[in-house]
């Protein structure tokens, strides 16, 4: 995931076409929805650490929502 967010923030430095940085983003967003991935503190710490990305680049829902997993992380354990 964060491999996708880095390239989603070059593609946009770059003058990319917003398209690119979309396709970026989904890769993203489709890691940390992966079902077969396990919701643990380091998937909090990059949860957290990708949403500013998310919502620098335009998809401040996409943010919020791995900020809410973040939470429910935090609090189960």
């Amino acid at each position: 995931a964060t491999t996708w967010v880095n390239l989603a923030r070059l593609y946009a430095a770059s003058g990319a076409e917003e398209r690119r940085v979309g396709e970026a983003l989904d890769r993203a967003r489709a890691v940390f929805d992966d079902p077969e991935i396990v919701w643990d503190g380091y998937y909090a710490h990059t949860a957290q650490k990708c949403a500013g990305a998310f919502a620098e680049l335009g998809r401040p829902e996409d943010a919020d929502e791995l900020l809410e997993r973040v939470e429910l992380i935090h609090e189960g354990t």
